[in-house]
């Protein structure tokens, strides 16, 4: 079986790991290297489509999500699918039952989900029990626009969500949806604070403690993209720049402008994770202000960090290739597109 081949990856532990191909769910037991074919064909729903993005919490639960929902408590020996949403095909009427993003804390899990009742929202459904049942919880203000948001939970009443990407400052809804939110309360009401990107064509959320990180894109360009970092530590009520490379502006750090935003993974004050598009992975240990790229990729397919179990224990794809790191520093390549 090829790395390439895989899709969804997601770590539990320093040890084992989880993805798809086609149907079936693939899992690792050597930290990567090495993937086999387990369990029940994960089944589809009533328009053939299959959920593309994996998130397990242990070795026995998981989850996969995007289009719908299908969920697993025997490591993908059987999977179940509490139906969200409609599936309605885009082609016919709204995109609903999409899952916008997953976050589960032990047996609570939450979940941005299209309404499915009206158009142009996002609801927040919660369960209790592993994803069993669910309850309609709130309707934040975010941007519908998008097909995967942010959602962080830093405790679990606590977390943050972010969905601005692709609004331009003359676009009438910038001043709805151009924000940071927030909730205390378990996702039943939600706080909004300063959104600082002054590019806004791409934005990535990561939280590590009490360390926000906001990286921010501007319209992409071929293989160039603007790009800021910002950090705060103060529950995102204000905003430090730490690097910036935009067309007109002076340089602020170091960040280097090819590649788009793929996604921002951070893992404490200082050391964080950006992937690039069409570039690859770039990393910080300086709090956001240099960035240099964590491994090649000859063929310039781009960086996508993956998931940390620990503050140096990481997975991430750069070049259709699976790279590990057990320091946070230096990488290595465990297989994937032919050099």
């Amino acid at each position: 079986m090829k790395i390439g081949d895989i899709v969804g990856f997601w770590f539990v532990d320093r040890t084992h790991g989880f993805g798809e191909v086609g149907r079936r769910l693939v899992r690792s037991d050597d930290s990567g290297t090495n993937w086999r074919v387990l369990g029940a064909e994960i089944p589809t729903d009533k328009l053939g489509y299959l959920p593309d993005k994996t998130m397990f919490v242990t070795v026995a639960d998981g989850y996969l999500y995007g289009r719908g929902l299908r969920i697993t408590h025997d490591g993908g020996l059987s999977w179940a699918d509490p139906q969200l949403g409609v599936y309605n095909d885009p082609r016919d009427g709204p995109e609903d039952g999409q899952v916008l993003a997953l976050q589960p804390r032990g047996r609570s899990v939450w979940a941005f989900v299209r309404c499915v009742d009206r158009t142009g929202c996002i609801d927040l459904y919660v369960s209790d029990d592993g994803g069993s049942t669910w309850r309609k919880q709130s309707t934040p203000m975010l941007r519908t626009g998008q097909d995967q948001i942010n959602l962080i939970r830093v405790t679990d009443t606590i977390a943050y969500a972010l969905a601005t990407g692709g609004l331009e400052q003359d676009d009438p809804k910038f001043a709805l949806y151009h924000h940071v939110a927030l909730t205390i309360d378990g996702g039943a009401t939600w706080q909004y604070r300063p959104d600082p990107c002054r590019e806004s064509a791409d934005e990535e959320l990561a939280v590590a403690g009490d360390h926000l990180w906001l990286a921010c894109g501007g319209q992409p360009a071929t293989e160039m993209e603007s790009k800021e970092l910002y950090r705060s530590d103060d529950q995102a009520r204000h905003w430090r720049l730490m690097a910036a490379s935009i067309s007109g502006a002076p340089a602020f750090g170091v960040i280097p402008a090819p590649g788009h935003l793929t996604r921002l993974v951070a893992v404490s004050g200082v050391r964080a994770y950006l992937g690039l598009d069409r570039f690859t992975q770039i990393q910080t240990i300086d709090g956001g202000r240099t960035w240099r790229a964590s491994f090649p990729a000859p063929g310039a397919e781009g960086g996508l960090p993956l998931n940390f179990v620990d503050s140096t224990h990481g997975w991430a794809i750069g070049d259709t290739s699976l790279y590990r790191t057990t320091d946070g520093l230096h990488w290595q390549r465990l297989g994937g597109a032919d050099r």
